[in-house]
């Protein structure tokens, strides 16, 4: 019995079981992670004009700053979860750190609640970077798989972006004044770690395993006990344990 509960514990930490209908489903268990950068810059590249100084550096790592902050807010959120479709309460973001808040601050969009331990397969989180010498973020990623870890990486830019373009719109402001943010390549990723399922397999199987022992050899002494009791006798040495 104890070895039938260990073998279901371990299947079902690896398995989705489903009654109606019947079947099995992968669990997201492993971590995919992604990366990639995106520079921010000006209409007319600062990086390719010699003409430039130090100080028009440290003006855009400043920019790029404030941008890797945005990409937390509610329109880029939204953008991101609609291209990965996911809820975006599933979208955990922590922005980048500042010279007055040196701790960087994660938003995930919604209250923490004990319950969120178990949905952490369905958790994408995302974490911006602001280098503070040169305006580059670097936007890194997880998620369930890697398809997704990508998916989230590209789309915190591409989501950037479409912002910026509507707020300079609304605003009027002429195309040759606008931030520009390119990305410095698609997204990278992989697993994170791959051999997890031939881990916890074994894990949950042994600790299923004596938990259900522990418990059936007490529910044992229980039951003689009461046995006991109920013949009038007194119980056997070492009954009770």
């Amino acid at each position: 019995m104890s070895a039938l509960v260990g073998v279901l514990a371990a299947l079902v930490s690896v398995e989705k079981v489903s009654l109606a209908p019947p079947g099995l489903a992968p669990r997201a268990v492993a971590t995919a992670a992604a990366t990639t950068q995106a520079l921010v810059d000006a209409p007319s590249s600062i990086l390719l004009d010699l003409r430039q100084d130090t100080y028009s550096f440290q003006s855009y790592s400043n920019r790029a700053l404030l941008l890797g902050n945005m990409i937390a807010s509610a329109p880029v959120r939204q953008y991101i979860a609609a291209q990965v479709g996911v809820p975006a309460t599933s979208l955990e973001i922590t922005t980048p750190a500042t010279p007055q808040e040196p701790l960087p601050r994660v938003d995930s969009g919604h209250p923490r609640r004990a319950t969120d331990i178990l949905r952490l397969d369905a958790t994408y989180r995302l974490s911006v970077i602001a280098d503070p010498t040169v305006p580059i973020l670097d936007i890194n990623s997880e998620a369930p798989t890697v398809t997704g870890a990508v998916k989230v990486a590209n789309a915190a830019i591409a989501g950037l972006k479409s912002y910026l373009a509507q707020i300079a719109g609304a605003e009027r402001v002429p195309t040759a004044s606008r931030v520009r943010v390119t990305q410095l390549g698609a997204a990278q990723g992989g697993v994170v770690n791959p051999a997890v399922n031939m881990q916890l397999i074994p894990l949950v199987f042994a600790l299923a395993f004596g938990l259900a022992a522990a418990s059936l050899l007490l529910l044992e002494k229980l039951r003689r006990a009461w046995g006991s009791s109920a013949d009038g006798s007194s119980p056997a040495p070492g009954a009770l344990g």
